[in-house]
């Protein structure tokens, strides 16, 4: 029965150690750029006007700016969190968030340029 038992223990052991799922301290995400940050945020506010009232594809949507920005959600929301408690920086990143927005805006408002008419030879 001894022996039972030391053994349940070491193989619990053994699986514990060499698992490492189990073994791996929880990993602290890398803190993302104030610029990173910026473009996330103006990439998620373009997804969600597009798709106001379609949750699912906002929802893939966001996810896929994310993978893009190789950042994930946590990222995201800590550095949110970070200027939440430093209120004083939030006017600096509202600002470039602004600017690249209105930049956005007068490309897409931009009239485009016609080619003039290709003169053919006969």
């Amino acid at each position: 029965m001894a022996k039972r038992a030391v053994g349940i223990i070491i193989a619990c052991l053994l699986i514990f150690l060499f698992n490492p799922s189990i073994a791996e301290e929880k990993k602290i995400p890398e803190e993302i750029s104030t610029e990173k940050f910026v473009e996330i945020y103006v990439d998620l506010s373009i997804v969600a006007e597009k798709f106001l009232n379609d949750s699912t594809k906002l929802a893939q949507s966001q996810d896929s700016i994310f993978l893009a920005h190789k950042t994930s959600r946590e990222q995201f929301d800590n550095f949110r969190k970070k200027m939440d408690a430093e209120p004083e920086n939030w006017t600096q990143v509202w600002e470039k968030i602004v600017k690249k927005l209105e930049e956005l805006d007068r490309e897409a408002n931009k009239p485009k340029q016609q080619n003039p008419p290709q003169k053919t030879d006969k």
